[in-house]
């Protein structure tokens, strides 16, 4: 590669960091209800210490200029659970619960119509969801088994008659 293509080849690559880095700058506006959390990667890139000016690459080394890549800083950090957030042990038993045949349906409808579980509330209307579908295409096939097993049964039973 000659120089031309190496610096066409940088600057298509800085265009698509700058989008992606526009990209992430959105989300985190949008995610950004902390004061303290810094809402721009240019916040963040005044922070870090800046590159010698021949890291880019120069015409006699040929290496291709290394991308910086978003600081770890940048990376939001993990929300800390709040004091509505369900702890580990209740969503066990949750699931403990909604896998006991007919008692987890039982378990199930008392989630998604109760007002003192609010956070699992839309868990357990989708999962029912989820069940009842399963149940609705089980419930068609064994239908349709039973009805083709029938009809082999009769002729089966029309076979040993003629014996």
């Amino acid at each position: 590669m000659d120089q031309k293509e190496l610096s066409s080849a940088a600057e298509e690559t800085a265009n698509i960091q700058k989008a992606i880095e526009k990209i992430a700058d959105n989300e985190r506006a949008e995610l950004a209800d902390d004061s303290s959390m810094p809402v721009t990667l240019q916040e963040e890139k005044a922070k870090e210490p800046s590159l010698p000016a021949n890291a880019a690459g120069s015409s006699d080394t040929k290496v291709l200029p290394e991308l910086s890549s978003a600081p770890e800083a940048s990376i939001p950090p993990t929300m800390a659970p709040s004091e509505n957030d369900t702890p580990v042990h209740r969503w066990f038993f949750t699931f403990m619960c909604m896998n006991i045949p007919i008692i987890g349906w039982i378990y199930l409808l008392f989630l998604a119509f109760s007002k003192k579980y609010p956070e699992r509330k839309s868990f357990a209307r989708a999962y029912l969801f989820y069940k009842l579908i399963f149940l609705i295409v089980s419930v068609l096939i064994l239908g349709v088994l039973i009805y083709i097993g029938l009809d082999l049964l009769d002729q089966l039973l029309a076979y040993m008659e003629m014996l």
